[in-house]
C-alpha cells in the first residue's frame, strides 16, 4: 500500500514482524492508540518505556472518548473526577 501525505513523500507501508526488522533505518513509523499510553501506566516491568522510548511526530487521527461514571458519584467534571479518586485513594 502506498500513501502521499502533505509533504508530497510517498510513504510505502508494509508488516514486517519484529523478527524480521533489520537495523534501525530512521524510517520506522509506528502508529499507536490510546491504550499503548494506558498500558504504559498499568503494567509494570514492560521492555521498553513507552512515555520515554516513543517520540510524536504527528497526530493523523483523533478518537472522541467518553468517560462514564456511576449516577451516585457526586461528579460532572474530570477534575472532579480525579479529586474523588484522590479522596477514596488517600483514605
Amino acid at each position: 500500500m502506498s500513501m502521499i501525505f502533505d509533504w508530497e513523500q510517498v510513504a510505502i507501508l508494509r508488516k514486517k514482524p519484529k523478527q524480521s526488522c533489520g537495523a534501525a533505518d530512521g524510517y520506522t513509523i509506528l502508529l499507536v492508540g490510546t491504550a499503548n499510553a494506558i498500558n504504559a501506566t498499568l503494567y509494570e516491568g514492560l521492555s521498553f518505556d513507552f512515555i520515554q522510548d516513543i517520540a510524536p511526530v504527528a497526530g493523523i487521527f483523533r478518537i472522541p472518548n467518553v468517560v462514564v461514571v456511576n449516577p451516585s458519584l457526586p461528579v460532572q467534571t474530570i477534575p472532579q473526577l480525579i479529586g474523588t479518586l484522590r479522596q477514596i485513594l488517600a483514605s
